[in-house]
């Protein structure tokens, strides 16, 4: 359930991020990724991605791909995006609203608040991601294949 969850929030924030004209620095970025479920302590994630011309063209069209089993709609402003979506994955339902914003073009930020409901229990995860240009340079990650970072 844990890497559904993930799936479908990394899947839409990739997609909030996106626009129709590049508003970000092509290079390697790193991404830091607080979720919490109201159950302990937050998990926190580090990950690094090379975001290309081509990466980023897959972002900006995964903005209106139709996903099977869900509706979903983002609103472009400003600075970025205003994201919601339900799906229905067998037994589960997935209720995701969030936001993004680009500040500037060496920043990205995003919010969203999940709820599950699977055979009529409900489990709330709430997740906040900032994410920040490092470098042109890509180094050792390649576009596409985000890595972890320790």
């Amino acid at each position: 359930m844990r890497i559904l969850l993930c799936t479908t929030f990394l899947a839409l924030t990739s997609a909030a991020a996106s626009a129709q004209s590049v508003p970000i620095k092509m290079g390697l970025w790193e991404k830091t990724m607080t979720t919490s479920n109201g159950s302990g302590t937050p998990e926190t994630t580090k990950s690094r991605s090379c975001v290309t011309p081509e990466e980023w063209k897959a972002m900006d069209a995964n903005v209106t791909r139709k996903r099977e089993g869900c509706t979903s709609g983002a609103v472009r402003n400003a600075k970025g995006y205003i994201f919601n979506s339900t799906c229905t994955i067998g037994e589960t339902t997935l209720v995701i609203n969030g936001s993004t914003t680009v500040p500037d073009a060496e920043h990205i930020v995003t919010e969203s608040h999940t709820t599950s409901t699977r055979n009529g229990k409900k489990t709330q995860t709430d997740s906040k991601s900032a994410s920040h240009f490092v470098s042109a340079d890509c180094g050792k990650v390649q576009p596409g294949e985000p890595e972890d970072v320790n």
